[in-house]
């Protein structure tokens, strides 16, 4: 794995396991071990995967290109999560129980544990905008410290791993919210396909794929200067960046301000908007807090999706 000119052979590995043993069961098998990757490309490949699985027909296919293009990229979180979770993500792996998961209240104090600590180790940094945002995360990913700290305060298990996850993008909401920006925008869109993808797990993968979510989210915290975040803050009246538009207030009212660009593309007869049109963040933003708030509601999700689509700029 994690070769670029393999594409066509994974592509065509995963649509004749598909074909032999059934969508389904090639997911169970394999997407396991994608699982230290599931980050790179800024989530891209599992949102893909994910997209593709919403499908009403045959989507295996567009699996097998998502599961082919996760292949390709694969590269793991730190260099030493292949050894930290060394038998955890095989087909037949069992989930430790070695300890109580902790109950939803008890991991929502424990995660702003983690990063008030956080806030406090890395204060020196800062955070002045300057700078590539990947080179700083590639090296806070090797940081053994950070991961630790974070892990020590996630005491997750595979019950409560979706919950867990959803919990930690409320906080990716939040910090969307302070800094807009592409990798802020994926730490949600990425965190919502991770979540869509947890059942498609075996119980010990769901463990590791929340365990390495949260410590990607951690690693994007300390690099934008660990900004006030909280899982408790319903609302907020300050606006994204310098937007003033008033933004939509009901969720249908987002979902169409979300789509007339498409809308519009259509009636104009052009083919469509490119993957890196800013529209086409906005719709995906706008539908990842729609799906996300019907998971687990929480207040900022219209609010942050309003602005988005109403503004029609992600960042």
């Amino acid at each position: 794995m994690g070769d670029m000119n393999a594409v066509a052979e994974f592509r065509a590995f995963f649509v004749a396991e598909a074909g032999t043993m059934g969508l389904d069961a090639m997911l169970r098998s394999y997407l396991p071990r994608l699982v230290l990757g599931q980050h790179k490309g800024l989530f891209h490949p599992i949102i893909r995967l994910s997209f593709a699985l919403l499908s009403p027909g045959s989507c295996a296919e567009e699996a097998a290109e998502a599961m082919a293009y996760s292949s390709s990229r694969h590269e793991p979180l730190y260099s030493c999560a292949p050894q930290d979770f060394a038998g955890a993500l095989e087909p037949d792996a069992q989930a430790d129980a070695s300890g109580p998961a902790a109950d939803l209240t008890e991991l929502e104090g424990q995660m702003h544990v983690a990063w008030e600590q956080l806030r406090l180790m890395y204060a020196s940094r800062g955070y002045d905008g300057r700078g590539s945002s990947f080179q700083v995360l590639a090296k806070l990913y090797q940081d053994e410290n950070l991961r630790a700290l974070c892990l020590s305060h996630f005491p997750v298990s595979a019950e409560t791993a979706e919950e867990s996850v959803l919990l930690a993008v409320q906080l990716a909401l939040q910090l969307y919210k302070a800094q807009p920006s592409l990798i802020t925008l994926h730490a949600v869109t990425g965190g919502h396909a991770v979540s869509d993808l947890l059942p498609r797990l075996h119980p010990a993968a769901r463990i590791v794929s929340a365990k390495l979510y949260w410590v990607w989210l951690s690693t994007v915290f300390v690099e934008k200067g660990a900004p006030p975040v909280s899982l408790w803050e319903q609302s907020t009246s300050s606006p994204l960046g310098d937007r003033d538009q008033a933004s939509a207030t009901t969720w249908p009212e987002v979902r169409r301000q979300a789509l007339s660009p498409i809308d519009g593309e259509a009636q104009a007869g052009a083919a469509g908007l490119g993957d890196q049109e800013p529209q086409t963040h906005c719709i995906k933003m706008a539908y990842t807090c729609d799906a996300m708030c019907t998971k687990k509601e929480h207040a900022l999700y219209l609010e942050i999706a309003g602005k988005v689509a109403s503004s029609g700029r992600p960042w």
